[in-house]
């Protein structure tokens, strides 16, 4: 819940979308409660929470709609994007980052590799 109000506040246009591995875990752990192998079902406010999470999330799950708008379902590219742009470069042999350059950092390779250098100038100029 706290990260759908982070994602309001700060990107109010974006598709909010569960990964599809995590969805299914959740489904998975549903079934298992609902549906336990020796027969006895799980305490109800287990099953009930998992359900909640499914229900109160059905409209971040609509993966065929997604699919359709060309949109990934799955967090490997955010997760490789991460990688990338953010912690290899800040990992590298020898390096070590106060959070205030490390930010700085993080604001020059994500202007950068998308192609939006000439915005991070103009938006230090009006900062300072």
């Amino acid at each position: 819940m706290f990260t759908q109000t982070i994602t309001i506040q700060h990107f109010s246009g974006a598709i909010q979308i569960v990964d599809l591995y995590h969805a299914r875990q959740h489904l998975w752990d549903l079934a298992a409660k609902w549906f336990p192998a020796d027969g006895k079902v799980r305490q109800r406010r287990i099953v009930a929470n998992e359900a909640q999470f499914l229900l109160r999330n059905a409209e971040r799950m609509r993966y065929p709609a997604f699919r359709r708008q060309g949109l990934f379902v799955g967090s490997g590219v955010v997760e490789a994007g991460c990688k990338t742009v953010i912690a290899a470069p800040l990992k590298r042999s020898g390096m070590f980052w106060s959070v205030r350059g490390a930010n700085a950092i993080f604001a020059l390779r994500t202007c950068r590799l998308s192609r939006r250098f000439e915005d991070y100038w103009v938006d230090r100029s009006c900062a300072g």
